[in-house]
């Protein structure tokens, strides 16, 4: 059972002056806060929401730039300190003083911070397929560095012009041949789902997703982890080229004093959208430990 992307009819503003899309829906304690990945939406999530939604609150929004958020109005505000307070005020309209915080690929850096700037606020953390810092360093092997420097020779506006081309090379007839020879998704990804990613990518804001990707390459929350001291659940897969169980889910999961790690042999980056029983089995029963 699955859910198609949500649009968010409720709005906040961000220190910024940016206007923020978010949405919430379900009972049942404790509430659920979904931060996204880069360049994503609630498309992500559609497999889990209504496991979710039928035992908790569950509020969704977007990252600047995204969705039914407006693109950022400072550099700042597209910066991962900048939507960690997104967050926070999304938690504040919605009425939440604390909830499970869940983040996905670079929404699980955004979830780390909203807790080292916020740790009354956060009751657990759950960091599926993400870093915990330096995105770049870490994802495609040696390509990842390149990436970066690529990055931040691109102008903003260029960037615009990317990501629709992008949404159209993704919905050709070698998009999701592409996608599985590059390791982007495995071969159990649909396509509605390999399209609901990249429709996506056709409308999100150029430099938004330009510098937010700049902050998540210099971003880093691993000082923070020992920290952490809620549990946390850190799940990884062996496939996933943005995040290596190696290099990124394992030592995550060393360094906080409270994780459950669970790791997906068969795991792509896209393993939300591909396996999403063992995700949603492994996320339920987590939140079945708080109580």
């Amino acid at each position: 059972m699955s859910t198609p992307p949500r649009r968010h009819h409720r709005q906040i503003l961000s220190a910024d002056g940016t206007h923020v899309g978010w949405d919430a829906a379900g009972n049942g304690e404790p509430a659920l806060l979904l931060c996204n990945g880069l360049t994503t939406d609630t498309h992500f999530w559609r497999h889990l929401l209504p496991a979710l939604e039928a035992r908790s609150r569950v509020i969704t929004w977007d990252l600047k730039g995204h969705g039914d958020s407006k693109p950022a109005r400072s550099r700042a505000g597209a910066s991962i300190e900048g939507v960690a307070d997104d967050a926070l005020r999304v938690l504040d309209a919605a009425g939440v003083h604390d909830a499970v915080v869940c983040g996905f690929s670079m929404g699980c850096q955004v979830a780390l911070e909203i807790h080292r700037r916020a740790p009354t606020r956060v009751r657990a953390l759950a960091l599926l397929l993400g870093p915990a810092g330096r995105v770049l360093d870490t994802c495609f092997g040696p390509a990842g560095p390149a990436l970066k420097r690529l990055m931040a020779l691109t102008p903003g506006p260029a960037m615009g012009a990317v990501m629709p081309f992008l949404a159209r090379a993704g919905r050709s007839p070698l998009g999701p041949f592409l996608g599985r020879r590059l390791g982007f998704i495995g071969g159990d990804a649909t396509t509605r789902d390999i399209h609901g990613i990249v429709d996506h990518w056709a409308h999100v804001h150029g430099p938004s997703v330009r510098h937010l990707a700049l902050s998540a390459a210099h971003h880093d929350a691993r000082d923070h982890l020992p920290d952490v001291r809620v549990p946390t659940l850190v799940l990884a897969g062996d496939r996933d080229v943005f995040a290596p169980t190696g290099k990124v889910g394992a030592p995550i999961a060393a360094a906080l004093p409270d994780a459950r790690y669970v790791r997906l042999p068969h795991g792509t980056h896209a393993s939300m959208l591909e396996h999403p029983d063992e995700v949603r089995a492994a996320l339920l029963d987590f939140l079945d430990t708080l109580g």
